[in-house]
């Protein structure tokens, strides 16, 4: 590039199929997704004002695939711009993959640990209860009304946690072997 006028060579033509020709006052702007022209803008000017190698990842253009993305690694050396442009549509793809997969990941943790919140709130429940019923009960003792009524309250807290337990059981038995549907005929 010089004074913003891109040199190119017949790689790039050959490599995002263009015919440059009428085309030597193009910028590399004229090149770049309108989504990505404001991080080329920074990275053009930090090219003007370092003498260390610059990078961007950005999307250029193509009339034979619409846009393409690459690499490009540019250097200033005295009032010239050399650089290297690599295609990395497939690296892209793969990153892209990357961080839908990791997003999904938190999205999980994240409904797992709300999941976790409110079991814990579904057990505390009726451990409360059967604590608490069975202080009643061992302060009552000469009271057998009243510890009958403590143990039957014990009773159904234990029953309602019990089978939460196995409703936990049955559902995490599910997500780690995956759910079998079987057609039964019944009355």
């Amino acid at each position: 590039q010089t004074e913003d006028n891109l040199i190119h060579t017949n790689g790039f033509d050959e490599m995002f199929g263009y015919n440059m020709e009428g085309m030597e006052k193009s910028t590399l702007l004229t090149f770049i997704h309108k989504d990505d022209e404001k991080d080329a803008k920074i990275w053009m000017k930090k090219l003007t004002t370092s003498t260390q190698p610059v990078e961007i990842k950005c999307r250029l253009q193509t009339p034979l695939s619409g846009f393409s993305w690459v690499k490009i690694l540019m250097v200033t050396v005295g009032d010239k711009c050399f650089g290297f442009i690599s295609c990395i549509n497939e690296e892209q793809a793969r990153e892209d993959y990357l961080m839908e997969e990791v997003r999904e990941a938190r999205s999980e943790s994240q409904q797992k640990s709300v999941f976790l919140s409110r079991i814990s709130h579904e057990i505390r429940t009726p451990m409360n209860a059967i604590v608490g019923m069975t202080n009643i009960a061992q302060m009552s003792m000469d009271n057998p009304a009243r510890v009958k009524d403590c143990l039957k309250k014990i009773s159904t807290s234990a029953g309602y946690l019990l089978s939460l337990m196995n409703d936990l059981l049955e559902t995490s038995k599910m997500e780690h072997e995956g759910v079998k549907l079987v057609e039964e005929i019944f009355s």
